[in-house]
Order: structure tokens, then C-alpha cells, then sequence
């Protein structure tokens, strides 16, 4: 099948065309399916929403309904193409979560029986190692003469097509650079009116004469972008100042410089309604988050890695407190001479080894295939002994077991140390169980993850505590086993990514570096357009923001 469709001569359509003509060339395809690329800041999500709102003003009784729907929440490794769209439309439009009958909801039938043409923002923000099979699910789902639109980055789509996945029956069509006739439409359209002392009719119009003349210099380079022509529009357009002053060449030599310059403006301008302390803060919060990342050579946030970035004398203060927790658990099974040298111990090994290690997101699954290769692999010595040192669930939990075994073996005897033995045991045998590590390079939402750490921390956690503390309870009380049970459970949740996830903002929030709300900045921040998302990870829409802005931290 090719883009003149099944049994249909190959005749390439003419795909030329306006932004404000896209339906029209939209139209000129047989199969109705288009792929749309171009580069960071091209204008490729403001042309899906453009061709949707033309597609429904265009729209006859019976024909398909436009929908546009954001590439970054469907993960294909979890549900079919047609399942996604369902699920999207139930969640944008509750009305049609209603069921009828065996057929399913009403976004079911509207997606299964053909009344939906989807519009796909951004595959590029599909963690990569899943657009291949997101193309695979599209082409699996669709049949002969269903309609799609996708849009992607060029360089993303091209590996795309160098790996041989693409989308069957597709026009491919790229963004072109906007021509001076483009500016000089959109610019001036939200400008102000100038004073009829003046002999211009727009402010706009000596800087769209000079790229007219080919001597608009480093500007005519800089508004070849959607991206940059937006916010010269939004810096000079609706502000007081006056956009001649872009033409300066004394002050923006280079395109690099002026580029820096409209980049500026990229923040205030996606909160126009924010008072200017709120616009600062939101500043200091996004330098903050490019100069870490600058900082750390990424692009990428991770929630998981951001305990990482938090000073020693933090983790300095969460070990004091595990160390303090255990020794008033171990005072109260075995007397305080046993609970200081305790309490010393798990301190200095919860420093130095449980929160500078790596910790990576887990999830729960109970399963019973594969259990005994999992435990085999989680008690096989690793290659190399420095692992050891970087491993906070062997050292860590061998050196609060052992304070248990002792504490109980100093109070009770052998009956103590054996009780305290077999807790220990069926404590690590059923955390070994439980534990699975997350797919990261697969997971498609960074908040679904972190939500099944959460969750998989307090399992374990509680499983742990209860397992340790019943172990315990005959030997030690109610009052010692209960101490023992919050002490197991308080190191665990804090050995766990999300546990770490949260002392790390917790210190953040109070030095003012990230809003206590850190997942509600980061999705405005998403939503605004000044970051993306791809895959479980948050990185800046444009790599030059990222370095503007960190270069101007303070």
C-alpha cells in the first residue's frame, strides 16, 4: 500500500501549502494519513491544532471527528492504539464513559466503528526504545482507509525509517522556514496601536521592510522559527517596547545572541497572568532545574536520581535519625549499653552506604514463576567486591539484622536469637519475592512510576516490619516488637527511591531551589510548552532554553 492507496495509481499528491490551508492539503491524500515533521521550535504542535479546529469547522454529518491527543501518555507496551484513543476521549469527555452493554464504553464504539480520526502530538515524546512499536500498534490497528496525522521531530522519525518502521500509506511532509510574508502576517497581529504622530502603521513595520531587503541581518535567521517568532511577537507585541531595537546590531551581533535574548522571555511569557513575584519564582524554580541538569551533562530529569543533587549534611541528617531509631529499639529489647554501639553502627552504614548508592524504581509483583531464579540472583555474590560498597540492601540490611539478632540474643537467650534468626530470614526471603525492579527505558509516564514505588516501598516495608516484629513479639512484648516494626519500616521506605525522592524535596523546597509541589510545577511546566516529556523523564522543549538559562544562574 502506498500513499495513492490500495489499487490506486501512484501519483504523488502536491502536499505544498500554508499552515492556514492545511486541511485543504490534508484533503489531496488518499489514504488521509500524513506524518508531519520538522526540527525544535518548527510549529509542529501548532499546526496538529490548527488542522484539527479545520477538520471540525470542515466536518459534514457522518464524516469522522478530529481528535487531538498527546503522544506522551500512551504507552504501547500496555494498550493497543484503538484502546489508548478510547481510554484518552473517556478521560477528556466523561460523558462517554458510560457502558453499553458487551460493546464497552461509548469512546469503544466511537473509536471501533471509524467516527474518530486521531491527531498524534509528538511521537518523539514516546520513550524511544517504545516508537518503533507504537508505529507497529498504529499499523496493526488501522485499517485500509483509516485516517491518522502524526507529528514528529525529523531526526526522531528518521531513525524511525533507518530502523524500517514506518507508518503504511503515510505522506511524509516537512516544515518549512517562515518566509518575511509569513512574519509580516503574524507578527503585528496583537500589537498595539501606534500614535498618529508616527508615519507607521505598525510598530513591525521597519523591522519586517528591513528583512524584506535582506538586511534584517541575525534576525531574519532567528524568526525563521515558529518558536522564536512567537515570542518576539509575545516580548514586543503586547509589551511596551519597541521591536526595532531587535534590528540593533551593536546589541544582538549574532543570531546566537538574539536567540538568548527572545529566549528570555519564554517564561514570563507562559505566565502572563501571574503577579511578578510569582513570575520570579517560577524563574529561579526553572534556572534551578537547567543548572542541576546542566551541571550533571543531562538532559533528562529523573525524579528518582534527585537525591542525588542534595548535600552530604542531609544525608548525614537521615542516617543520625535511622541510626537514633534503631538504638531506641534495641534499648528497649536488649538495655541501652547494646543500643548505643547499635545505633552508632546502622548511623555510620546508613551515611555511608544506603543513600549516596544508586536506587532505581521498583515495583510489586506477586509471582511464583521465577522465584527461585530470583532468589538465587539476589544472593549471588556480585562480579566485582566494590559493588558491595555501592549496594545498600546487603550491607545495610546484614548490619540491622545483626543488631536485631544481638539485641534479641542479649535479652532472651538462645529462644530470642532463634526467633530473631528466623524473622530476619523470612524478612529478606519476602522482600526478595516482592521486589522488581521497574522497566524504566519502558515506562511512558514518570508519575505512574513513581506511584508504584510508593506503593512498592510500603509493601515492603510493612511486610518487613510485620514479618520481623511478630518474629520478635514473643520474646521481646507488644511495646518492643511495635518500636522494632516502625524502625524496620522507616528504613526501608528511606532506602527506597520514593523515600529518597521525598527527603530530597522536602530540603529543596525549604532552600527555595523547587516548589514543595514538585510534580504540579513540572506538569504546568509540561503544559505551558516549556518542557517535554519523553518516556518517565522531563527535559527541556528546546536544548538552547536549558543553556540559556543555566548560564544566567546565579
Amino acid at each position: 500500500m502506498n500513499v495513492a492507496g490500495r489499487d490506486r495509481p501512484v501519483v504523488p499528491p502536491e502536499l505544498d501549502g500554508g499552515i492556514d490551508r492545511v486541511h485543504e492539503v490534508f484533503a489531496r491524500i488518499p489514504t488521509g494519513r500524513l506524518v508531519v515533521l520538522g526540527g525544535s521550535g518548527a510549529g509542529k504542535s501548532v499546526l496538529a491544532t490548527r488542522l484539527t479546529v479545520a477538520l471540525l469547522d470542515a466536518r459534514k454529518p457522518g464524516e469522522r471527528v478530529p481528535v487531538l491527543l498527546p503522544a506522551s501518555t500512551w504507552n504501547p507496551q500496555a494498550q493497543r492504539f484503538h484502546e489508548w484513543v478510547a481510554i484518552r476521549l473517556a478521560i477528556e469527555h466523561p460523558a462517554l464513559r458510560a457502558r453499553r452493554g458487551s460493546a464497552g464504553t461509548v469512546a469503544d464504539q466511537l473509536v471501533g466503528n471509524g467516527h474518530v480520526l486521531p491527531v498524534l502530538d509528538g511521537l518523539d515524546e514516546i520513550a524511544p526504545e517504545l516508537r518503533d512499536l507504537a508505529i507497529r500498534r498504529c499499523n496493526a490497528d488501522l485499517h485500509a482507509g483509516d485516517p491518522i496525522v502524526v507529528t514528529c521531530r525529523t531526526d526522531e522519525y528518521q531513525a524511525l525509517v533507518d530502523a524500517g518502521d514506518v507508518l503504511t500509506g503515510a505522506a511524509v511532509v516537512e516544515l518549512r522556514p517562515l518566509s518575511v510574508e509569513a512574519l509580516a502576517q503574524y507578527l503585528p497581529r496583537t500589537t498595539r496601536r501606534v500614535r498618529a504622530t508616527t508615519d507607521r502603521t505598525s510598530l513591525w513595520e521597519p523591522v519586517i521592510t528591513a528583512l524584506a531587503r535582506l538586511d534584517g541581518g541575525p534576525l531574519r535567521e532567528v524568526l525563521a522559527t515558529p518558536l522564536m517568532a512567537s515570542l518576539a511577537r509575545v516580548a514586543y507585541s503586547e509589551t511596551q517596547a519597541d521591536p526595532v531595537g531587535l534590528l540593533d546590531r551593536a546589541r544582538f551581533p549574532t543570531a546566537e545572541r538574539l536567540s538568548e535574548h527572545l529566549l528570555d522571555a519564554l517564561v514570563p511569557a507562559t505566565r502572563p497572568e501571574s503577579p511578578r513575584d510569582r513570575d520570579q519564582e517560577t524563574r529561579r524554580w526553572i534556572t534551578a532545574l537547567a543548572s542541576m541538569l546542566s551541571r550533571q551533562g543531562s538532559r533528562e530529569f529523573a525524579w528518582w536520581e534527585l537525591h542525588h543533587e542534595a548535600p552530604r549534611a542531609v544525608r548525614a541528617l537521615v542516617a543520625v535519625t535511622l541510626g537514633l531509631c534503631t538504638g531506641w529499639t534495641v534499648a528497649l529489647i536488649a538495655g541501652i549499653g547494646v543500643a548505643v554501639p547499635a545505633a552508632v553502627l546502622v548511623a555510620v552504614l546508613a551515611f555511608l552506604v544506603t543513600l549516596p548508592q544508586r536506587t532505581e524504581p521498583a515495583e510489586v509483583r506477586l509471582r511464583l514463576r521465577g522465584t527461585l531464579l530470583a532468589l538465587r540472583l539476589r544472593f549471588t555474590p556480585a562480579p566485582r567486591p566494590s559493588r558491595v560498597l555501592r549496594s545498600a540492601g546487603p550491607v545495610g540490611w546484614t548490619a540491622a539484622g545483626g543488631a536485631v539478632i544481638v539485641a534479641l540474643g542479649v535479652s532472651a537467650g538462645p529462644l530470642g536469637l532463634a526467633w530473631a534468626v528466623t524473622g530476619v530470614v523470612l524478612a529478606v526471603l519476602l522482600d526478595a519475592w516482592l521486589d522488581v525492579p521497574s522497566d524504566i527505558r519502558r515506562a511512558h509516564d514518570p508519575w505512574t512510576l513513581l506511584r508504584a514505588d510508593r506503593t512498592a516501598a510500603l509493601i515492603r516495608g510493612t511486610s518487613r516490619g510485620v514479618v520481623i516484629g511478630l518474629a520478635s513479639s514473643p520474646v521481646v512484648g507488644p511495646g518492643a516488637a511495635a518500636a522494632l516494626f516502625t524502625t524496620v519500616v522507616a528504613g526501608s521506605v528511606l532506602h527506597n527511591a520514593w523515600g529518597k525522592f521525598a527527603v530530597a524535596r522536602a530540603y529543596f523546597a525549604v532552600t527555595g531551589r523547587f516548589p514543595l509541589r514538585l510534580r504540579k510545577f513540572l506538569v504546568e511546566s509540561h503544559k505551558r510548552g516549556i518542557l517535554r516529556r519523553v518516556g518517565p523523564m522531563y527535559e527541556f522543549r528546546h536544548a538552547s532554553l536549558q543553556n540559556r538559562l543555566s548560564a544566567t544562574a546565579e
